[in-house]
């Protein structure tokens, strides 16, 4: 057999599939610990200052965050929401492949629920989701127009009770895992 092995491409792989491992697969001793000690894999998008981190999550941070290959993973990955138990409403890409936060951020500044999950900001009636979002304080008019728009584009996205997140590719919307 004639090939060559990239050994560089080949660990951004693997760096990239314990990413993956680390938003898919919540449960177990090392998920635990890792996010006792880094708070979350969702921080791999930030900068990697501290000394305490370790090589293993910088170069996980490098491969996956805004290092030197520009955060290409989340540019081609978003959450596939089911049921809401694992996706943040305003920190994860969920729909139109944009953080909410960013896209509203007053809304976001006035929001009572900046770290919550999509499953606990609202509920099933009649086998239909009923968002409610919480506000620290009523909204101006413009502000209420930007609710309406974020309104619109959530009551758009389908949420399926009793299925699980995944994680899809945005180009084909192909789901990746369960």
């Amino acid at each position: 057999m004639d090939w060559e092995l990239d050994i560089e491409k080949f660990n951004i792989v693997l760096l990239a599939k314990w990413k993956w491992r680390l938003g898919v697969k919540n449960e177990g001793l090392w998920n635990k610990i890792l996010n006792a000690k880094y708070r979350s894999w969702r921080n791999l998008n930030g900068n990697v200052t501290a000394k305490l981190v370790s090589w293993w999550w910088k170069g996980m941070s490098i491969v996956c965050g805004k290092g030197q290959n520009g955060n290409w993973f989340d540019n081609i990955i978003e959450w596939g929401v089911g049921q809401g138990n694992k996706t943040k409403f305003w920190e994860d890409k969920w729909v139109e492949q944009i953080l909410h936060s960013l896209r509203f951020p007053r809304l976001f500044a006035i929001s009572n629920c900046k770290e919550k999950i999509i499953g606990q900001l609202g509920e099933w009636r009649d086998e239909r989701w009923v968002w409610n979002l919480l506000w620290r304080k009523e909204r101006f008019l413009w502000e209420s127009d930007q609710e309406n728009e974020l309104m619109h584009i959530i009551t758009n996205q389908k949420l399926e009770g009793g299925r699980e997140n995944t994680w899809c590719g945005t180009e084909r919307k192909k789901e990746y895992s369960r």
